[in-house]
């Protein structure tokens, strides 16, 4: 539950005070009993709580800790008006899983499955080679170029032809493929924060991969879970957003995104018009060219401990 007397809530580069009528200032209502998170509609500086309590999950929140700079947070232009935040949607991989490891995995098994029994495409190309021709396919092809898994299966197709193997084998490459790309890791913070997080909001995972979250640690804890294949394009289109919003009957104000790509995630979701975070693991630098997002964020756990903090007075 989210609440308390007293408080400041750092969203959109801004701070507001969660008391439960509006303070001095006009500022409205911030936090509700039943969890519901409300930014207000005006710009204040990044401040101390009210009882000048700042816990030390709160400061991981904000790039530069104690100094209370505005660093990783910044004011929508559009956050005209009291919001309440229903949905969550959220990226995949790099985000709730490391991204890398498992597709570099699904690629060699894929690989020593094709060497067995497709020995003449093997000796003509390896993993490297394979994705240069899928990249080719991409190009020749734009039109299915959201969807990661025909892209595969087309391309597999292809070089089983050309090396007089049955194309009836791609069908059993891509099973193999897709059964290793959800052989996931969550970050160890991600299924705390999720069960906590699903039991307050309607969460939603968007991806442009192919992974099957149905099939991971992390099955049962979305209402819903979007693919780029599912929906007809891939971010930064708005077509993933605009579908979870129609699935869980909210609005675009009514939604945070939370993703790990500055311009496929956060740029993409503003110009949606959600309110983007920026889950920021590995401590790069936000691009210039680019508005600070709502919302920085390291882990999960941080968020949730941040709300938390917020029912306490933090």
């Amino acid at each position: 539950m989210l609440g308390g007397s007293t408080g400041v809530l750092a969203l959109d580069g801004r701070a507001h005070r969660s008391h439960l009528g509006a303070g001095k200032m006009g500022t409205p209502r911030l936090a509700h009993p039943t969890g519901t998170v409300f930014f207000g509609n005006r710009p204040r500086p990044i401040v101390a709580s009210a009882t000048k309590q700042m816990s030390a999950h709160r400061r991981r929140l904000v790039p530069g800790g104690e100094s209370g700079q505005n660093d990783g947070l910044h004011e929508h232009s559009d956050s005209n008006h009291v919001d309440a935040i229903r949905l969550i949607t959220l990226d995949l991989d790099d985000t709730l899983w490391p991204c890398q490891p498992v597709i570099q995995a699904a690629k060699e098994a894929l690989h020593a499955w094709l060497r067995e029994r497709a020995p003449r495409l093997t000796d003509a190309h390896d993993i490297a080679s394979m994705r240069l021709h899928r990249q080719g396919i991409m190009k020749r092809e734009p039109e299915i170029a959201h969807d990661l898994g025909r892209v595969r299966h087309h391309a597999l197709v292809e070089l089983l032809e050309r090396f007089d193997y049955d194309r009836a084998l791609a069908d059993q490459a891509l099973a193999l493929f897709i059964e290793h790309r959800c052989r996931v890791e969550p970050y160890a913070d991600v299924l705390p924060a999720l069960r906590v997080l699903s039991t307050r909001y309607r969460l939603v995972s968007l991806t442009n991969g192919n992974s099957n979250i149905e099939v991971t640690p992390l099955n049962g804890l979305f209402k819903h879970s979007l693919s780029a294949a599912d929906v007809g394009a891939a971010k930064p289109d708005p077509a993933m957003f605009a579908q979870a919003l129609a699935l869980t009957d909210c609005q675009p104000n009514e939604c945070l995104h939370l993703g790990d790509d500055p311009w496929m995630d956060v740029d993409a979701a503003r110009r949606a018009g959600l309110h983007a975070a920026w889950i920021n693991r590995t401590d790069r630098d936000w691009p210039q060219a680019l508005q600070r997002p709502t919302l920085t964020i390291k882990t999960l756990d941080a968020l949730v401990d941040w709300l938390e903090g917020i029912e306490h007075g933090l």
